[in-house]
């Protein structure tokens, strides 16, 4: 009985979630489903879970918005999908002013975050998104915190940080110019005309941290450029350490124009999971104005994207 229902649920929620525009079509993503529009019985019953849930912190012209992008713990995180009813009672439990969030920095809870106001507190709604007839509901927060991640529930378990020497992170990135590089079209010599930022992640992977190198071309680039002809605007390459040293286990680039998959931001890090390795969290923007969410799991040897969804629209 138990497995029929849950089958009724998933089908339904499909049918509901088949009707969104091509913005999440185009992402051409399963969408995972937690609930779905089939009356307030079933949203309430998630809602009285009172499950953990992971935010995403942006700027938008609202503001500084906190936005739910799915729930979390030792299943996995799911994108959450509910009715108009069912997400204005999460606007009240979570995003009214004076709550608050755990604040993610460095892969852990860290330190808090408070919202202002919430979607439709007062009466009035906070932003609205072009083309999307169903708005997942965001809440307003203070600017400048320096927090992208955010979360409810229980902190995953804690693990022993490391940290590489300056002479370590030179050595790991010394191939990346020569031999990683070349293949997501940059030249050997070239590398240097780009902004590095290298990030130290206590992933959980091995016993050294990985590494995440964030290259950015600063010329801008016209849309007409054919990628062929055009060194990538952005490269991103994540290492671990293997049995003979640092090896590549992600690798993107893009040249950022209309035709090409848009630049990543780099979000931050969680075990949100609970198995001991974080999961890695990027931000996007679909038509350079629909911002969605990238997820990164490390599997077998690599990191492979497990959730790419639109952060403020269900439909």
């Amino acid at each position: 009985m138990r497995r029929a229902g849950r089958a009724l649920l998933l089908s339904a929620a499909l049918a509901v979630t088949a009707g969104c525009d091509r913005l999440q079509r185009a992402l051409n993503k399963e969408t995972p489903v937690v609930s779905s529009d089939l009356g307030w019985q079933v949203d309430s019953t998630l809602m009285a879970r009172k499950p953990s849930i992971l935010f995403r912190v942006y700027k938008d012209s609202a503001g500084t918005l906190v936005a739910p992008v799915a729930t979390i713990g030792t299943e996995g995180f799911r994108q959450i999908v509910m009715g108009r009813r069912g997400w204005r009672a999460f606007d009240v439990e979570y995003l009214q002013a004076g709550h608050t969030l755990s604040a993610i920095r460095d892969g852990r809870p860290n330190g808090t975050i408070t919202l202002t106001r919430g979607m439709w507190e007062g009466g009035s709604q906070l932003d609205s998104l072009e083309g999307c007839s169903r708005l997942i509901p965001a809440g307003q927060t203070a600017p400048g915190q320096g927090v992208l991640l955010a979360m409810t529930g229980a902190q995953p378990p804690q693990r022993a940080d490391a940290t590489l020497s300056g002479d370590v992170v030179a050595s790991a990135m010394a191939t990346v110019p020569t031999l990683i590089a070349p293949s997501a079209g940059i030249p050997v010599g070239t590398l240097s005309k780009y902004v590095r930022d290298v990030h130290q992640l206590n992933t959980g992977v091995s016993r050294t941290p990985t590494l995440l190198a964030i290259y950015t071309d600063t010329v801008q680039v016209a849309d007409s450029v054919r990628s062929i002809t055009q060194r990538p605007k952005q490269f991103l390459v994540v290492l671990d350490k293997g049995l003979y040293g640092f090896k590549p286990t992600y690798v993107f680039s893009t040249l950022g124009t209309r035709e090409t998959p848009p630049p990543m931001e780099w979000l931050g890090y969680l075990d949100i999971d609970r198995d001991g390795r974080a999961e890695l969290f990027f931000g996007s923007r679909f038509d350079a104005k629909h911002p969605t969410t990238i997820a990164l799991r490390f599997a077998t040897d690599a990191w492979t994207e497990r959730f790419n969804q639109l952060l403020r629209c269900q439909g």
